[in-house]
């Protein structure tokens, strides 16, 4: 029995010794402790401050490729840049990054007439006489990283941002020049006369130079801005970009010529009149080094002075080296894609105090405060 009540005895003390610790550690414990606990990490600091920026940009166009003055990004012409626009949404989900798509419509263009000259190294683009223009209409998704970091909300935001962006974008092109008055088949033989003369004609269809391509392509921006804050909800931001393609025929231009040069020189006068008029365009479009007029400035070509630096080819009644077929008849160059690039000016509103939106993205983001 006394044996009995000894084990019962340390039972509730070693009871009451726990209890007592218990309570000693439930004292210490910090107030905060209950919020620490409760604490879902740094994910949805951010949530209750994220917010959309809709806006509107105008933009500045310039193309890179096989019509450019030299073999440098930077050799872009400047005369031949073109105005275009923009909308852009912007969804801001940190303290560094956002996430900004975008749709901008704007026009590129070259001319070989226009960028050298005879007697100039690169004179074989004087020969050429290539020229184009190509509406671009292209749907953009890009990262946004700011060079600052600002956990607050968009009220507190800093004045002067600089950030990076880069991500990829579908486009749709459809490069198009002026046609010829008429198309000329050789050195020695009478010209036809062209049903399009002088109006703007779509050159993917007419394969100058005889490759299929997409008028739907893909590219990947890359570029870098600047943002400013101008009052409560507005902010105006300068970028220049550029974008690297996955394709090489913004300019219809192609690696090599075709054997138009060999298969007209081949027909008889009687064969050439029979031919439709798509299949003239076709070969007057792939081959222009003969025109005496260049059809995008209207400016008179020397093409007399030819003779002195290139060889007559009897089997083409052409120049070696332009409309035919062969070693070396470089139409344009394959060692890379075309470029181009925009620069713009974009103004955006924060849709942060607006009644409506206010209450939409605040229940959105309930759940994450």
């Amino acid at each position: 029995m006394r044996k009995l009540l000894v084990v019962l005895c340390l039972c509730m003390l070693g009871l009451a010794s726990t209890d007592l610790q218990a309570q000693v550690k439930k004292r210490k414990r910090p107030k905060s402790a209950s919020k620490i606990s409760n604490f879902k990490g740094n994910d949805n600091v951010f949530a209750g401050k994220r917010y959309w920026s809709f806006g509107g940009n105008v933009n500045a166009l310039n193309y890179f490729g096989d019509i450019a003055p030299k073999a440098s990004l930077m050799s872009t012409d400047i005369s031949f840049t073109r105005p275009g626009f923009g909308v852009t949404a912007t969804y801001r989900f940190g303290p560094f990054y956002s996430l900004k798509t975008s749709f901008n419509y704007g026009r590129i263009s070259g001319d070989d007439n226009q960028t050298t000259q005879l007697n100039d190294p690169s004179q074989w683009r004087y020969v050429r006489n290539l020229s184009f223009r190509n509406d671009i209409k292209e749907l953009s998704v890009v990262g946004v990283l700011d060079a600052f970091k600002h956990p607050g909300g968009f009220t507190t935001r800093k004045v002067v941002v600089p950030y990076l962006f880069a991500g990829v974008a579908v486009f749709h092109h459809n490069p198009k020049a002026i046609a010829p008055d008429t198309f000329i088949p050789g050195l020695n033989r009478a010209a036809i006369p062209l049903e399009s003369a002088g109006q703007w004609v779509e050159l993917q269809p007419l394969q100058t130079g005889g490759e299929v391509y997409s008028k739907f392509a893909i590219a990947f921006p890359v570029g870098i801005g600047v943002r400013y804050k101008v009052n409560r909800n507005l902010d105006a931001s300068f970028e220049m970009s550029a974008r690297y393609l996955l394709t090489d025929f913004l300019d219809d231009m192609g690696s090599i010529y075709t054997d138009s040069g060999l298969e007209v020189a081949q027909m008889s006068d009687a064969e050439l009149d029979a031919l439709p008029q798509e299949q003239l365009l076709a070969y007057a479009m792939a081959d222009r080094s003969l025109e005496p007029v260049a059809a995008m400035s209207g400016q008179a070509r020397d093409v007399a002075a030819f003779s002195e630096f290139l060889t007559y080819n009897p089997n083409t009644d052409r120049y070696y080296g332009f409309g035919q077929s062969g070693p070396g008849n470089y139409r344009g160059t394959a060692d890379s894609n075309d470029v181009y690039t925009i620069t713009s000016i974009n103004v955006s509103y924060i849709m942060g105090s607006g009644p409506f939106m206010l209450k939409l993205f605040r229940k959105k983001n309930a759940k994450f405060r």
